[in-house]
């Protein structure tokens, strides 16, 4: 599966096995999981969220393989 480029405004880092991806008001959490092939429950695992709701202006990490 291959990951998004640069252009996502995310930023890479393999040694942490997470990309940061900083959270824009219109994202959902269900669009972040498509965009990257991640399902919710992991990103919501490694973010500890209780819920689907994220709130812009933040940065969630988002598991890589």
């Amino acid at each position: 599966m291959s990951r998004p480029s640069a252009d996502f405004h995310a930023v890479a880092d393999q040694s942490a096995g997470f990309i940061s991806h900083e959270v824009k008001l219109t994202d959902t959490l269900e669009g972040i999981s498509l965009k990257y092939g991640v399902p919710i429950a992991e990103i919501k695992k490694a973010n500890r969220l209780f819920s689907n709701a994220i709130h812009g202006l933040v940065t969630l990490k988002i598991p890589i393989e």
